[in-house]
């Protein structure tokens, strides 16, 4: 049997309109099926994601491993799936993305040719019809997103932050896990927490893959108003984590 070399983590709640198309992405991708683990960290979803997985699981014979966020909070779904991955590298998706046949390739090319504790690509923004079109343009703008490069484009260096992001396993063990405290900018905190350690972020042009983002104004609007009420936490916790 080979070795595990990839762990992809992926923290769910209620997920059943996307999750075809990140199931559908992570088939495709050229990295060895047989060197990678998907760990799926499920926040008790009542919709059909679960069966979904199960389903593809069962009819590809794919490298599934289905865990129980209790806890139904991402900080807590990620620091699970760090407790059970096999990987050396582990590479955190989101769900409501479509990530390109190389993504795990590259991500691993990098984390394997640079000095880095940790890679990420550029989102590129998408959503469905007019309004959620408008909505995506305004968040692949330095106007919508302020200084967010991996939004807009602007990669190949090390970086203050990137999206998601592939980990050398051993960073866990030198900053620690992600931080349960922080139901939004768990990311962020991380980030800064590696730079802190005298990490570095790599921020490549290269790998790409597609972001979903909320395609109403009231969708969008909630969001603000949730990310907002969070970064009162993330300033206590960590204020450089809003650098």
């Amino acid at each position: 049997m080979a070795e595990i070399l990839v762990s992809v983590i992926v923290p769910l709640y209620n997920e059943e309109r996307y999750i075809g198309t990140l199931l559908e992405s992570l088939e495709k991708q050229t990295y060895p099926r047989e060197r990678m683990e998907w760990l799926f960290a499920d926040g008790m979803s009542t919709d059909g994601t679960v069966a979904a997985i199960r389903r593809a699981a069962e009819a590809e014979q794919l490298p599934i491993v289905l865990l129980q966020n209790e806890k139904q909070k991402t900080p807590y779904a990620l620091n699970l799936a760090i407790g059970a991955a096999k990987g050396k590298y582990i590479i955190r998706l989101d769900a409501h993305s479509y990530f390109y046949p190389d993504y795990i390739e590259k991500c691993v090319y990098y984390l394997e040719h640079t000095d880095a504790d940790c890679v990420g690509g550029i989102a590129e923004t998408q959503a469905e019809g007019f309004v959620g079109g408008a909505i995506a343009q305004m968040l692949s703008t330095k106007f919508g997103v302020g200084g967010s490069d991996f939004r807009t484009g602007d990669g190949n260096r090390y970086a203050d932050t990137v999206p998601f992001g592939a980990f050398r396993r051993e960073v866990f063990d030198r900053v620690g896990l992600f931080n349960p405290k922080l139901l939004r900018s768990e990311d962020n905190d991380m980030n800064a927490r590696i730079r802190a350690s005298g990490g570095k972020l790599w921020l490549a042009e290269d790998i790409r893959f597609r972001y979903y983002c909320r395609d109403t104004v009231g969708g969008i609007l909630k969001m603000g108003l949730q990310n907002g009420n969070a970064l009162f936490r993330t300033l206590l916790e960590n204020p450089r984590a809003m650098s």
